[in-house]
């Protein structure tokens, strides 16, 4: 049986397997710098595949590619060996926060807060209306527009365990008004929502669009953050700042 493995996946699996090779070389042969370097390399270029692929941004791509480089230079100070409880936190932490990814195609990364506002434009002032977001994350989008849209209900999805917890801690204030769920988007209700939002991963673009050409109710409108459906958007808001994004809007009209 042969898998369909979404290409963010195979890049961040790849950049995983890469620093922990270089990890464990690193440890084990030190003193051979040839198979170091070309461990380190190996991870650095499978971060920056993913970074690409996911249209990061500068700082956070070069975070990124610099991360296998931070590790092997903390094993040889022995900070993991000194640290290693907080080490063992961390990695706890960030699996929590990213190993949905390997099932869903689409790693952990926040609406940038430069476009609350933008999407705060699209929606109608003095009228309710149900939003939903695919994907909430720590919910900090919901819980902006919550509380600038006090008769509006929210809800949102998400599928990594700790941002699904900081999500439902941060919306606690909005009552019923805001109902985030722990599930993947593929199976959340959306035949009611006015609004719906993403900003997921090109891979699942696609199989997304079936979704909301079938379940997407006459009238509502689609926005979609970075990452185009294949159809030809209504209307396109682009960014000139660091965001380097666009919203892609789509009006479902049957």
């Amino acid at each position: 049986m042969r898998l369909n493995v979404p290409k963010p996946v195979i890049t961040l699996l790849t950049s995983a397997a890469a620093q922990g090779c270089a990890l464990v070389i690193g440890h084990i042969f030190w003193n051979h710098g040839f198979a170091l370097v070309l461990a380190v390399m190996a991870a650095a270029a499978g971060a920056a595949a993913c970074g690409f692929l996911l249209r990061m941004r500068p700082e956070i791509l070069a975070l990124n590619i610099l991360m296998p480089f931070a590790a092997i230079t903390a094993f040889d100070a022995g900070f993991i060996a000194q640290y290693g409880a907080w080490f063992l936190t961390l990695t706890c932490f960030m699996a929590l926060l990213f190993a949905p990814t390997i099932y869903s195609g689409v790693p952990y990364y926040p609406t940038h807060r430069k476009v609350y506002d933008e999407i705060r434009k699209l929606l109608p002032v003095n009228k309710a209306f149900h939003f939903i977001d695919l994907g909430c994350g720590d919910g900090r989008l919901l819980a902006y527009l919550a509380s600038h849209f006090p008769i509006a209900t929210f809800s949102g999805c998400e599928l990594s365990p700790l941002a699904w917890a900081f999500a439902k801690m941060r919306c606690l204030q909005y009552g019923s008004r805001v109902n985030i769920q722990f599930k993947d988007l593929w199976s959340t209700e959306i035949t009611k929502a006015d609004f719906i939002y993403n900003f997921l991963a090109p891979p699942v673009m696609p199989r997304l669009w079936m979704k909301l050409s079938v379940e997407a109710k006459p009238g509502s409108t689609l926005i979609s953050n970075a990452f185009e459906f294949p159809v030809q958007a209504d209307k396109v808001v682009s960014f000139v700042d660091d965001t380097r994004s666009s919203l892609y809007i789509y009006n479902k009209h049957q």
